[in-house]
C-alpha cells in the first residue's frame, strides 16, 4: 500500500522541485498516466499504516514548508496546491481523498546553465537552496520560528519585524551594531516602527519623527529577504565545517 500526493500549480515550479527532491525521504515526480501528467509526492513519512487524517496532516506541514521556501526565491505567482491524496493498495485499487487544499506561494525560478570548455552545460537547478533551508529548519528552532512567522503574513511588516528580531537575537553578525547591515537594520526598525512611514501597519502608533528618506514597505520586504537568505546561507556554511 501506498500513500500519494497530487500537488497542481505551475509546471516550471514542480518541476524545478522534483529536480531537488529525488530522494526515498522526499521525492516529488512527474508521472505521465494515459492522456495527461501529473506531480506526485511520495515519503517515508507518509507510513502505511497511518489513516487518511495524519498523512493528510504531515502533508500539509511538508507544503507549508515548501512555501516558505519559495517565497524566499521572490516572485510569487501561481500557488502550489495539494489537488488530492490517493491511497493505493496491493493490488492497485485507488481510493482517492479528494477534500485536502493547502497553498503555497510558488516562486519564478530562473536555472543557470555554465558551458565549459570541453562543450558540457552544468546546470544549477534554483530550487536547489529550499533543500539546504527545510535540512537546516529540521535541525534549528530559530529557523523553525522564521519559517512559521513567513507563512503566517510575510506581508505584514510586524511579521517581518519579528523575523529581524529573532535573525538579530540569533547572533546573525552582519546585524550587529557597525557591521555590514547594522544601518540599513536601523533604518528598517525606524521606518517599521514609525506610522507616518509604515501607516496603520505600523508596530507603534503614536506619531513621532520618521526617518527623513525611510524605507518603503516593499524595500522592507526585500531587505528581510535578504537577510534570512544570508543568514540561513550562513548556518549551511557553518555546518559544512
Amino acid at each position: 500500500m501506498e500513500w500519494i500526493i497530487v500537488l497542481k500549480g505551475d509546471e516550471h515550479d514542480l518541476d524545478d522541485l522534483s529536480k531537488v527532491y529525488y530522494s526515498p525521504d522526499l521525492t516529488i515526480k512527474k508521472i505521465l498516466e494515459n492522456d495527461h501528467s501529473y506531480y506526485a509526492l511520495t515519503s517515508t513519512q507518509f507510513l502505511l499504516s497511518l489513516p487518511y487524517v495524519s498523512v493528510k496532516e504531515i502533508a500539509q506541514n511538508i507544503v507549508r514548508d515548501f512555501t516558505a521556501g519559495t517565497i524566499l526565491l521572490r516572485n510569487s505567482r501561481r500557488p502550489i496546491e495539494i489537488e488530492y491524496i490517493t491511497q493505493v493498495d496491493e493490488t492497485g485499487k485507488k481510493a482517492v481523498f479528494l477534500e485536502a487544499t493547502i497553498s503555497a506561494t510558488s516562486s519564478v525560478y530562473a536555472n543557470l546553465s555554465v558551458g565549459r570548455r570541453d562543450g558540457s552545460v552544468e546546470t544549477h537547478n534554483a530550487a536547489e537552496p529550499i533543500v539546504r533551508w527545510l535540512s537546516i529548519k529540521q535541525k534549528d528552532k530559530n529557523v523553525a520560528k522564521v519559517f512559521e512567522y513567513i507563512n503566517h503574513d510575510f506581508g505584514s511588516s510586524q511579521t517581518r519585524y519579528k523575523i529581524y528580531e529573532i535573525i538579530k537575537a540569533d547572533g546573525f553578525t552582519p546585524l550587529q551594531k557597525d557591521e555590514k547591515y547594522w544601518k540599513k537594520a536601523e533604518l528598517f526598525r525606524r521606518s517599521m516602527n514609525n506610522p507616518l512611514s509604515s501607516g496603520l501597519d505600523s508596530r507603534h502608533a503614536l506619531d513621532t519623527a520618521p526617518p527623513k528618506k525611510p524605507m518603503t514597505l516593499s524595500e522592507s520586504q526585500d531587505f528581510i529577504k535578504m537577510l534570512i537568505q544570508e543568514w540561513l546561507n550562513a548556518k549551511d556554511s557553518n555546518s559544512s565545517n
